[in-house]
């Protein structure tokens, strides 16, 4: 969970407190973690990234690049990609393991990019945002495969099937749409 300016971790078993992060210097949006549970990302209204070591617990890295809220991030299943989205209307792709922005992409979408999913085999990267498209991106090139614009409100949540083959988009008003991914 997060609280205003930080991420706690509960134990579930016992509802308590088990850690508490404090780093960002305003609201946090959004949380995502590393495949082997070692590594915890959150963004905010900060415009900031946070990396936190869980095994710490401590503060590895704070990624800056992005000029307003970072709405979403998500990692790739081998833990290696992490990609953010933010109200600036950019997607950014890092290095995880360095921190190193590898690409930035500013193409397809008009307003704030509230929501980004990796696939599972870690090549198709998709955003969605208040313009209301979806947009499915070549992760390793950057390429702009396709724009999908069936949605009538803001995207607020993507997910991908665990094989990849489909992802699901839905909207502020309740509409979810199955897409396939091309190969």
């Amino acid at each position: 969970g997060t609280s205003r300016k930080g991420v706690v971790i509960w134990e579930l078993e016992t509802g308590r407190i088990q850690t508490s992060l404090s780093g960002h210097d305003d609201m946090v949006e959004y949380v995502a973690h590393s495949p082997d549970g070692k590594t915890l990302v959150s963004s905010g209204w900060d415009k900031t990234i946070k990396i936190w070591d869980l095994d710490a617990p401590a503060l590895r890295q704070t990624l800056t690049g992005h000029e307003e809220f970072v709405y979403s991030v998500a990692i790739s299943s081998d833990g290696s990609i992490l990609a953010s989205g933010s109200k600036d209307e950019t997607v950014k792709i890092w290095d995880l393991g360095t921190g190193e922005l590898k690409q930035t992409l500013t193409e397809g979408h008009r307003d704030a990019i509230t929501v980004v999913a990796i696939s599972p085999d870690g090549k198709t990267l998709v955003s969605g945002g208040n313009d209301r498209r979806v947009n499915v991106w070549d992760l390793a090139t950057g390429e702009l495969r396709q724009t999908l614009r069936e949605h009538k409100w803001g995207i607020n949540d993507l997910e991908f099937t665990p094989d990849g083959s489909t992802f699901i988009s839905a909207d502020g008003k309740g509409a979810v749409h199955i897409w396939s991914v091309a190969p």
